[in-house]
């Protein structure tokens, strides 16, 4: 049973998925003569396969915050997709920031309409944005291959780890914050950015360009919004997460001081997460922990 819920939608799909996916980025990029890294596009396909097997196809016109980001993630992909044929390998900054701002607006829709006046909803995004952005900005930097590294991996696999562990720490502060179902669909952006690691790797070919980090990075800022004012992510957990994000070392510095930087307040995120799990004295995951959690039955409008 745990077996067929968690283990198959939220890791084994996104894995096959992502995989298969990268494989035929490559394989029609080299048949064009074009360049493709192709690491986004097979994320957004097994993030939005793992979605559907663990919650279900989402509604039209979706009511829940997760449903928002299940199309969020269309729209990035869509942008990746577009920035590829046009040859460009880093987004503009209109195209991250409108996305970005989507993704705020569009996850926290029932806070800003039923909890927050004008002025707070102005403040909150505005801030939220800012932090978005910067955490976006280190992510497109760090995947980033710079043109001294055509194999783009120049940071090396010990950068590709650190990358891959915040992503996955992501996944279980949200399981410890009350929401196993954030946490599987952290689990599956995980799971699917390991797979294109792995056939690059065995391919020898480049997984990443900076435009795909417009995929991961609106996942990451649905998740951590949604689970912060929706699901119990503590506040200084999540300031902590973010700044992990934003410390990523650059593609083109190879220090291991440098790139092993954002475990420190990662380590300290994952500690506070759990002091606060293990002094709980109720269930944290409620009644969602006898059941199965559909999409349609949390955080709606």
């Amino acid at each position: 049973m745990l077996l067929q819920k968690l283990l198959i939608p939220g890791v084994l799909v996104p894995v096959a998925i992502a995989a298969m996916a990268f494989v035929v980025a490559q394989w029609a990029g080299k048949r064009a003569g074009k360049p493709v890294a192709g690491g986004g596009l097979a994320v957004a396909a097994a993030y939005l396969a793992a979605s559907v097997a663990l919650t279900g196809w989402p509604h039209w016109p979706p009511v829940a915050a997760i449903q928002r980001l299940f199309f969020l993630v269309i729209v990035a992909m869509i942008a990746v997709w577009i920035l590829g044929r046009l040859g460009r390998s880093q987004s503009p900054w209109v195209v991250r920031g409108l996305l970005s701002a989507a993704t705020l607006g569009l996850t926290l829709q029932s806070q800003i309409k039923n909890r927050w006046s004008v002025s707070e909803a102005a403040l909150w995004l505005i801030g939220l944005l800012i932090g978005a952005r910067a955490l976006g900005w280190a992510f497109e930097r760090n995947l980033a291959a710079p043109e001294t590294a055509p194999s783009g991996r120049s940071a090396g696999w010990l950068s590709a780890a650190v990358r891959l562990a915040l992503v996955g720490s992501t996944a279980l502060m949200l399981g410890l914050s009350e929401s196993a179902q954030l946490a599987q669909l952290g689990g599956a952006l995980a799971s699917g950015m390991a797979a294109v690691e792995i056939v690059a790797l065995l391919g020898r070919s480049t997984p990443w360009r900076g435009i795909d980090a417009l995929v991961p990075v609106t996942v990451l800022t649905g998740l951590l919004a949604i689970g912060y004012f929706y699901a119990g992510l503590g506040t200084w957990p999540g300031v902590l997460l973010v700044l992990s994000f934003v410390l990523l070392a650059p593609a083109n510095q190879h220090g291991t001081g440098r790139i092993l930087l954002p475990l420190v307040p990662l380590v300290i995120a994952l500690g506070l997460v759990i002091v606060t799990f293990l002094n709980q004295e109720d269930d944290p995951y409620g009644d969602y922990s006898q059941q199965e959690v559909r999409a349609s039955q949390v955080i709606l409008v």
